[in-house]
């Protein structure tokens, strides 16, 4: 699930949206069936302003959504392609397992 596409997040106003409906079908179905839950976080998409508060938001209501239990068994693929997303990557990872301890964080550089 590509986390911050048109389809799952929108930046309006100054405040993160994410299109819950779309997540809790993903979540419903990992967790009755084999399917991994996997999430991709593409530093392309975000701005310096907002992403950490996006990402701080996500996590917080995913652990108050879905519980700590569900969300340990998801992968977060984080992507970057230059040194300025390879740091909003790594603050990202931070974000993820300072919340989630036991979170499976994965980084990716495209070009």
């Amino acid at each position: 699930m590509d986390l911050f596409g048109s389809n799952n997040f929108k930046f309006k106003d100054n405040v993160p949206y994410f299109n819950w409906q779309n997540l809790d079908i993903l979540v419903n179905f990992s967790e009755t069936s084999d399917f991994n839950m996997d999430i991709r976080l593409r530093c392309s998409y975000l701005e310096k302003e907002w992403y950490k508060e996006a990402v701080n938001k996500f996590i917080d209501m995913c652990i108050y959504r879905y519980n700590m239990v569900t969300i340990e068994k998801w992968n977060f693929f984080i992507n970057y392609n230059d040194e300025d997303s390879y740091n909003m990557a790594n603050t990202i990872g931070d974000i993820i397992t300072r919340k989630v301890p036991e979170a499976n964080v994965v980084y990716f550089f495209e070009i």
